[in-house]
């Protein structure tokens, strides 16, 4: 229940800070970031919504969905930056 309750606390911390400094700083790729931030702030939700039910099965799928979409952002992220680099921005 301890694991839960921090997961669900790094969940929504995590969102939270994602989406606030995308939403303030507006850089390159930024929409890839908000979209991780709200998909967090959502599983955070969910995951506190409903603690009694399957909680180590849905907290395993949970975190790799989230390390999955993280990657992506990160990727994202990534191919962005290389353009801003070889000046390749349209």
């Amino acid at each position: 229940m301890s694991l839960t309750l921090l997961l669900i606390g790094y969940f929504w911390f995590a969102g939270l800070f994602r989406t606030v400094t995308s939403l303030f700083e507006r850089y390159e790729g930024w929409g890839f970031d908000f979209a991780y931030g709200l998909c967090a702030i959502a599983v955070g939700a969910n995951r506190g919504a409903g603690l009694a039910n399957l909680e180590l099965l849905l907290l395993g799928l949970l975190v790799s969905a989230e390390l999955i979409v993280r990657g992506a952002m990160m990727m994202a992220t990534a191919v962005s930056a290389r353009r801003v680099i070889l000046g390749l921005h349209a």
